[in-house]
């Protein structure tokens, strides 16, 4: 499409020449009308005085007998004043004319400057005369006798010549206005183009704002309309500046507490399109964050919970609240608010949605009630076992003392478990305690000194297995830290790795530094284990294999203390196995920040 736009130069350009050529056209106008009238003015003025001189030479009766002395005498006076005479009678007869026969001249009666001059008026005309066949201009005044008109004395001139002045005159007026046109157009050139400067200073500030370089500033021209525009532009761009930079600011502010949160945000239109989405709410919902922003809802989450509860939160007024649980890389349970957005008039907008990872209160819970169901069960079997064979005892096998004494040792054995249970339960506490206050004792001690401690703690059991026990220590390797503590982590790993390890196999306890961390590691090469328990492995009273490992005289808290242990000296514990392979635990605790 072609723009129909001009521009400002040409349009105003244009206008002023055509309106320099109207004005022109009009003075010169003016010029020949006021020379046309002039001209006809002087000669009606000549025409009138000569008509007069005629007067006094018509004294005497205007008859027959007199026609022809007359007639001669008015071609006369003509010839002598270059001027048509005519004679004219009341009744509109030509009596005489100074230059047409009389007899074959047609009747004046109608002409104007006749019948004005028989109402006693002075008549004038200009006209084309049929008789002469020329442009001419008629001046007639009456002829009285004793106060009455008795017949009509006309004077007339051809117009020919002022024709041909004001031709000439045309002329010189058109030369002189081409001239004055010229100066004009190269005047008002001049003129715009100063004009058109400052504008195209104007214009090219404005395009530089437009690009978005809003530091820019025009310099005001010397013309004061154009300064006042430019300052106006000024001021918008700095207005804009300032606008645009606080907008980036807060969307910058915004962006950062969105980023920041640890709750997951989604901002969803009334067409269910998410608007705006935190790394929180990408990350949970399985997908990164520019892969949500703009799809709608159905088609970036597929999870019909999710979409019911938002559908749900855009047609009630009130706060919704529901766990919502989605399956991206594992279960999550989500808290999910959600808000109806609406404008001032009422109108809805869209919905905000707040969700709160709550998978780990839910995994604590669920840890909660197997700790409990765990320690319980623990507890019962044992306590069972002692009211039974106390109830056997007191309903007479005490009569017995063979099997009063095998009763008893079973109860002794049972009482033993439970105490087992209650010191491994204590000993957690303390750790726990000590961990959230700060208070464990730490100083520096010799790893190899402490893993040799725990092997030796653990020979016993390792021999009546016909097991033996490898460590392998870096030397001069020294950690701030408590030793019995974390001897008692050792033992208990070592003892794990006796306890699920075959006949003759051998142990592996090493010590090392790597990248500024004290790395204790200890290998078995037993049955391993199945890898849908390793995430749970370090929890209390969890079991592997529940029946062996109560046959095997554990509780189920050991590598929960190991656990703690480590979390107290800000270490971490790590667990790799595969069934039928053997296990590898790993501790590794920083070598500098034991000591805080």
């Amino acid at each position: 499409m072609v723009s129909s736009r001009r521009k400002l130069l040409w349009q105003l350009y244009a206008s002023y020449l055509g309106l320099t050529l109207l004005g022109l056209i009009l003075v010169a106008y003016y010029v020949l009308e006021a020379y046309r009238d002039v001209s006809e003015s002087d000669r009606e003025q000549a025409l009138l005085i000569r008509a007069r001189l005629v007067v006094p030479a018509l004294s005497g009766p205007l008859d027959a007998a007199r026609q022809k002395s007359i007639e001669s005498l008015i071609r006369q006076l003509a010839q002598q004043t270059d001027t048509r005479l005519t004679l004219i009678m009341p009744d509109g007869r030509v009596y005489a004319d100074s230059h047409a026969d009389a007899a074959h001249v047609e009747n004046h009666g109608d002409r104007p400057e006749v019948r004005a001059a028989l109402r006693g008026e002075i008549g004038r005309s200009a006209r084309f005369s049929s008789t002469v066949k020329q442009d001419r201009i008629y001046v007639a005044i009456p002829l009285r006798r004793e106060g009455r008109i008795v017949a009509v004395v006309r004077a007339s001139m051809t117009v020919s010549d002022v024709n041909q002045l004001v031709r000439a005159l045309v002329g010189k007026l058109t030369v002189a206005g081409i001239v004055i046109l010229l100066v004009s157009a190269f005047a008002g050139w001049f003129v715009f183009i100063r004009i058109r400067r400052p504008l195209d200073q104007v214009r090219e500030g404005a395009e530089r704002f437009a690009r978005g370089d809003l530091r820019h500033r025009i310099e005001p021209p010397d013309l004061n309309e154009v300064a006042v525009l430019a300052d106006t532009m000024n001021e918008m761009a700095h207005e804009l500046q300032s606008r645009i930079e606080l907008v980036t600011r807060q969307k910058d502010e915004l962006e950062t507490v969105l980023s920041s949160m640890v709750e997951g945000v989604l901002l969803i239109d009334i067409n269910e399109r998410i608007v705006r989405c935190n790394e929180a709410a990408a990350l949970w919902l399985g997908d990164e964050r520019a892969k949500f922003e703009g799809r709608f809802l159905q088609e970036a989450i597929r999870d019909s919970q999710m979409t019911s509860f938002v559908a749900r939160v855009l047609e009630q007024p009130r706060l919704q609240e529901e766990i919502v649980t989605v399956n991206r890389d594992g279960e999550k349970h989500l808290q999910v608010h959600g808000a109806r957005l609406q404008e001032p008039s009422g109108k809805t907008r869209g919905a905000l949605v707040v969700m709160h990872d709550i998978s780990n209160l839910k995994r604590l819970e669920q840890v909660r009630r197997d700790f409990v169901a765990n320690v319980s069960h623990e507890l019962k079997t044992p306590i069972t076992t002692i009211k039974g064979f106390v109830e056997t005892l007191l309903d007479g096998a005490l009569d017995d003392r063979e099997a009063a004494q095998r009763f008893l040792q079973i109860i002794m054995r049972h009482t033993d478990r439970l105490t087992t249970i209650i010191e491994d339960l204590l000993s957690l506490s303390r750790i726990e305690q000590g961990e959230e206050a700060g208070s464990i004792e730490k100083r520096a001690v010799r790893v190899e000194s402490v893993l040799t401690n725990a092997v030796s703690y653990c020979r016993a059991r390792a021999e009546e297995k016909e097991m033996s026990v490898q460590v392998a220590c870096a030397e001069g390797l020294e950690l701030v830290a408590n030793p019995e503590m974390l001897e008692q982590a050792v033992v208990n790993l070592i003892d794990n790795a006796i306890k699920y390890s075959h006949h003759g196999d051998t142990v592996h306890v090493g010590g090392a530094l790597e990248a500024g961390d004290v790395v204790v590691t200890v290998r078995d090469h037993g049955r391993g284990i199945d890898a849908r328990h390793l995430p749970r492995l370090f929890e209390r009273f969890y079991r592997v294999d529940k029946a062996r490992s109560r046959a095997e005289g554990g509780t189920g808290l050991g590598l929960a203390i190991v656990k703690h242990i480590v979390q107290a000296h800000s270490g971490r514990v790590s667990v790799q196995s595969r069934a039928g392979s053997g296990t590898l635990f790993t501790i590794r605790i920083p070598s500098g920040s034991s000591a805080s």
